[in-house]
């Protein structure tokens, strides 16, 4: 049964690299540092041009970065995301941190733990975003780069890599000779032989792909995964210090940049359930991010 749950974790590690195709970096970035909160001024001719090799930051700095996409024919009626990227070793929860406004709107809060946003999920070749990215550098005197790219993203594999995966990290928790761990191993070692995975990307993957998530479907999740004695709800949450390791002023920004991602989690996933507690925080939000509130208030009425 070992060599069972690492040959699971294996086809696992397999499929999680073929999630993301067609890679395409993000060029002609512009680049403008601001104070404070200043909208971004594009049309200024103040905008400078931030390479490969270029530096921004510095202590509790601000900036703002430009720059217009064009979906390539590959990338037609596929899932597109943007993936923001800073050198990793300086990128902690207390440092960089970014509103991304897609079309002038704003689209999504990133920092470390989140990293990708949406476009689009059914991309039309030759559409064009424009995305302005509100950047905090924080209280670190560090400099980083920055790197944008575009990434067509799979989704029957990326479900096909949960459907698996989950079960396996459980499997992996529970100890040898647990029934619960060998049932679970049984119908995994099923599934990972519906997949064909010696030409990825072909219809025959593909197929294997959707017969594999079809199993799992019917063998695990509905008839290995019944009712159980206790249940667990999980509610989406973030606690906020008003004051802590960033300035006031920063507090009011990521309170948009945390309720603007959870937005967004809501409409890729709608039974997404999500509290917040702190009255302060709303009061901020309706001065400061009026739109914002207003689906904040949309999504409330809705439950």
């Amino acid at each position: 049964m070992y060599y069972q749950l690492q040959q699971v974790e294996r086809i696992c590690k397999d499929l999680n690299h073929l999630i993301d195709q067609n890679p395409l970096p993000v060029r002609d970035i512009l680049y403008q540092p601001v104070h404070h909160q200043t909208p971004a001024e594009a049309d200024n001719g103040d905008l400078l041009p931030f390479g490969s090799q270029d530096r921004w930051g510095g202590y509790d700095a601000y900036a703002w970065f430009r720059a217009d996409v064009t979906l390539p024919q590959a990338y037609a009626g596929r899932k597109v995301v943007l993936e923001i990227t800073v050198d990793q070793e300086h990128w902690t929860a207390d440092s960089r941190q970014f509103i991304l406004f897609v079309g002038g709107e704003m689209k999504q809060g990133v920092d470390v733990n989140h990293r990708r946003i949406v476009l689009c999920h059914d991309a039309v070749a030759g559409t064009t975003f424009r995305l302005d990215l509100q950047a905090y550098a924080g209280l670190v005197e560090k400099r980083t780069g920055l790197e944008m790219r575009l990434i067509v993203e799979d989704e029957a594999v990326k479900a096909v890599y949960y459907d698996l995966h989950v079960p396996c990290q459980v499997a992996a928790e529970l100890p040898e000779g647990d029934k619960t761990r060998l049932d679970i191993l049984h119908v995994l070692n099923q599934a990972i032989r519906l997949l064909d995975l010696r030409k990825p990307e072909s219809q025959a993957f593909t197929d294997s792909v959707q017969r594999t998530r079809q199993f799992m479907e019917t063998e695990f999740y509905q008839k290995l995964c019944g009712q159980q004695p206790i249940q667990a709800t999980a509610v989406g949450h973030t606690h906020i210090d008003v004051a802590w390791l960033w300035t006031l002023a920063q507090t009011r920004q990521k309170i948009a940049r945390s309720f603007s991602t959870v937005l967004q989690l809501m409409d890729l996933y709608p039974d997404y359930v999500f509290m917040s507690s702190q009255p302060q925080l709303y009061s901020y939000l309706q001065k400061d991010y009026p739109e914002v509130f207003q689906r904040v208030k949309e999504r409330i009425a809705e439950g």
